[in-house]
């Protein structure tokens, strides 16, 4: 079964400029998505996150709580709280 980062890239590839999240009045292409997983991600290792680190967030369901999920791409665990 593909990995769900592996699925997401999948999306971006095919349709970047597609609607990914829709929360608020705030519209996210699978693009933009990616971009700001991608930033977490490497502001994570950045700080010292590295391989099979864990990392806690606590967050309330919004966009934000979606790109910490996706940053788990980089190898880390992410736990939402």
């Amino acid at each position: 079964m593909p990995h769900l980062a592996m699925l997401f890239e999948q999306a971006v590839d095919a349709c970047p400029d597609n609607l990914a999240i829709e929360s608020d009045q705030i519209f996210i292409t699978y693009c933009d998505l990616e971009q700001r997983a991608n930033q977490l991600a490497y502001y994570l290792m950045g700080n010292g996150v590295t391989l099979g680190s864990f990392v806690a967030v606590v967050i309330e369901r919004s966009v934000d709580s979606y790109i910490a999920m996706l940053a788990h791409k980089s190898n880390f665990l992410i736990l939402s709280l």
